[in-house]
């Protein structure tokens, strides 16, 4: 007997071996650590760890979970400080599945108290239906005797027997109706308590990260990338107590967040930079007036005689609660304390920093425009404590007296602060006098 060997099917099983050897690349997951955010005006700078990774030798992909929902894609880095991995490519897509471990302390509570809440108002309902489902039993058997009728007494037992269950599951209904609504207004309220507070942690993002590890080993890597959906404005708080002393002013951030994370014991860091801005500095050319096709030209200007001081870098502010770092195209100010901001879009206070501004007080007024006297804190040298426009909480003796705006970006040596009317104080504008005569010849007129 003769035996044919086929050679297609040897290379059929080299194809499905080289096949199968490119695409067993084992898969991680591992949830990614928070640790850091550089705030600006709209979008932030998110740091992550992910450590104590294990990888084998060979390909492998790790699936990051618990990023920002929104990230610019060109922005994201990550790198390893173990040289026997190579990071062949990186990838963010949605995590539509994401589990209950970035849930808050807060938003668990309240997730227990309302399903305990609607698990009793459930019950409530069930019950009011039962009633109601036997009351209907009831008014659809009032007919009773049939073609043969009843006897008095019998007319006389049922007509009570009617009567009183009527009673009784008319006023079950009534009473569980009562119930039913109250627990609904629970339920609704818990409801409205846990959108406020946030901290649910639901659609985060993801990373999928493939490498090359040479051998098998651990790997810790750091996560960089710029997200969206995040923003801080300053406000400030003018105390003036009394007029022989300076003004106290409280320097603060509202910031607020949706990236779909709740960052947890996170250090924060304000920035003054808009890296959304286009960055490209303008080329100026000259302008060709003539009939003929212009010549594109590059213009040069050179700044002679110009030097640029730089300015103190972490600088520490009043009580310790924010350091400023100047960069040669920002400031920041990096808070001391780690915060927890919840991915609710809920403005949230950080306070960063008071100053003891020495002022001169006096008053203005323009009775042509207003008839109040309002009382004016001129403050000079204010460069050196970098204020960003916002608005202004006046607390007057104590008291609050109304907001004000503060305007950092006036080219005066002395920046003016409006503290408010002074109602002791009234003005009036009258004319006192007037002359006036025109030309006897001509239309001159004075």
């Amino acid at each position: 007997m003769k035996i044919f060997r086929h050679p297609i099917n040897l290379l059929s099983l080299l194809f499905i071996g080289f096949i199968t050897s490119t695409y067993s690349q084992e898969i991680f997951e591992t949830n990614a650590t928070l640790e850091s955010a550089t705030i600006f005006g709209y979008g932030a700078s998110l740091h992550h760890t992910a450590n104590q990774i294990s990888l084998p030798k060979g390909n492998s992909e790790v699936v990051i979970n618990q990023v920002a929902q929104n990230i610019d894609p060109k922005s994201v880095r990550i790198n390893s400080d173990n040289k026997a991995i190579t990071i062949l490519s990186v990838s963010f897509e949605r995590d539509y599945l994401v589990s209950g471990e970035n849930e808050s302390t807060q938003y668990k509570e309240l997730k227990k108290k309302f399903d305990d809440a609607q698990t009793i108002l459930n019950g409530m309902t069930n019950a009011r239906k039962a009633e109601e489902s036997a009351f209907a039993l009831l008014e659809s058997n009032k007919s009773f005797g049939g073609q043969s009728g009843v006897t008095p007494a019998s007319l006389t037992a049922m007509i009570k027997y009617y009567r009183e269950e009527y009673k009784t599951l008319s006023a079950n209904i009534i009473l569980l109706k009562e119930k039913e609504n109250e627990q609904r207004k629970k339920v609704d309220n818990l409801q409205k308590q846990l959108n406020e507070a946030g901290g649910n942690g639901r659609n985060a993002g993801q990373l999928v990260v493939r490498l090359n590890a040479a051998q098998a080993t651990k790997a810790n890597f750091n996560i960089d990338y710029f997200a969206s959906n995040v923003s801080w404005t300053p406000f400030y708080e003018i105390r003036v107590d009394n007029l022989d002393k300076p003004v106290q002013l409280v320097y603060k951030a509202n910031v607020s967040q949706s990236t779909g994370i709740d960052w947890k014991q996170v250090k924060l860091s304000f920035s003054s930079g808009n890296p959304r801005r286009n960055n490209n500095a303008p080329e100026l050319n000259p302008w060709w007036i003539s009939f003929q096709e212009p010549v594109r030209q590059q213009m040069e200007v050179v700044v002679q005689g110009y030097s640029m001081k730089s300015a103190p870098a972490n600088r520490e502010m009043n009580d310790d609660m924010a350091v400023v770092e100047e960069s040669q195209l920002s400031t920041s100010f990096v808070v001391n304390v780690p915060y927890d901001i919840y991915s609710n879009q809920k403005p949230q206070a950080v306070q960063l920093t008071s100053y003891e501004l020495p002022a001169t007080y006096t008053y203005f007024m323009a009775p042509r425009l207003d008839e109040s006297a309002f009382l004016i804190a001129k403050v000079s040298d204010w460069q050196q404590y970098n204020l960003l426009p916002g608005e202004a909480n006046l607390i007057i003796d104590n008291n609050f007296a109304g907001s004000s705006y503060i305007n950092p970006n006036s080219t005066e040596d002395t920046l003016t602060l409006s503290l408010g009317r002074d109602d002791r104080i009234t003005t009036k504008r009258e004319r006192i006098n007037e002359e006036g005569s025109v030309s006897f010849f001509g239309k001159s007129q004075k």
